[in-house]
């Protein structure tokens, strides 16, 4: 071989893998090749609740389906841009929204997805008229002649008001938080558990609130924002206990009321009845009460 084609063939190898190099270097950095451009790409993080046998699809594009051993979903090279996120459980009401991936970020979604025919066990039936929260184990049912009655939700019964403990502490403020709270038309807040946030009703208007001196939450956000408008008066508000989501009581139903606004703010019915009041005695639990008609209802949440 001539050794000017030798020197040829050198220098064309060596510019392909000089090109192959820079692909793949640019590659493992992100960059994608999109409509003639060269972009970098972004990505989601998904953690759906319920965390187990929730399928998620991507623009339609089935994605996978979460398990015990995988609870969380990485979907990355996306380019940037719009992407309509669903998520589905059988018995559950669908999720989706639209998001948008931005370059060189994680985008951060936490989907709750909610029975559409939640599991209802009625604890007791009677001529009771109101129902108040006691402790973290007991309730106090008043009846039409305002006589009182405590019932124990854990054990399932009535317990003589001499056993009764006295009334859970109530949750202390930080100040900061409080002066915050006053600052507002707010005459019933609740505040959450980590006490950075607090949300109230006026007007049939959800509002929450939140410390600027914390942590932004992963979904942004600003520091009060509407997030929800409802056609009856909202009786109750509770914070979803260890989720990003409201529960509130409206006429005859009880919606959850997701906090995460990119995309709209989701709202999903939980439990439809007369006229439904909410106890959650023990926010660390799982277990929201609902009394309606007489009734006092236990549900389980995700």
């Amino acid at each position: 071989m001539h050794v000017r084609t030798r020197k040829l063939l050198f220098w064309i190898a060596y510019a392909c893998i000089l090109v192959i190099a820079t692909v793949t270097l640019l590659y493992s950095f992100g960059y994608r090749y999109s409509n003639g451009n060269i972009v970098l790409t972004g990505g989601l993080f998904i953690y759906a609740t319920p965390t187990t046998d929730v399928s998620l699809y991507l623009d339609n594009v089935f994605v996978e389906s979460s398990s015990l051993i995988n609870r969380t979903t990485f979907i990355q090279s996306l380019t940037p841009g719009e992407y309509t996120l669903r998520a589905e459980r059988e018995g559950f009401h669908t999720w989706e929204k639209t998001l948008d991936v931005k370059p060189e970020l994680v985008t951060e979604v936490r989907p709750v997805l909610v029975h559409d025919t939640p599991s209802l066990e009625i604890l007791i039936r009677g001529e009771f008229s109101d129902i108040r929260p006691w402790s973290t184990e007991v309730v106090e049912l008043i009846d039409q002649k305002n006589n009182r009655q405590f019932f124990n939700v854990s054990a399932g019964e009535f317990v003589a008001s001499s056993t009764v403990a006295a009334s859970a502490t109530p949750m202390v403020i930080d100040s900061g938080l409080a002066q915050l709270i006053a600052s507002t038309t707010s005459h019933d807040a609740v505040v959450d558990a980590a006490q950075d946030t607090f949300a109230w009703a006026e007007n049939g208007v959800v509002f929450v609130s939140r410390d600027p001196s914390a942590p932004e939450p992963y979904y942004g956000g600003g520091r009060t924002e509407s997030v929800y408008t409802s056609e009856f008066p909202i009786k109750q508000l509770f914070f979803y206990p260890r989720r990003d989501a409201l529960i509130a009581t409206e006429g005859y139903q009880v919606v959850i009321i997701e906090l995460d606004g990119r995309g709209g703010h989701i709202v999903t019915p939980m439990y439809k009845g007369k006229n439904p009041k909410v106890i959650i005695p023990d926010p660390s639990k799982r277990d929201m009460y609902i009394f309606d008609d007489g009734a006092l209802i236990h549900l389980e949440l995700n």
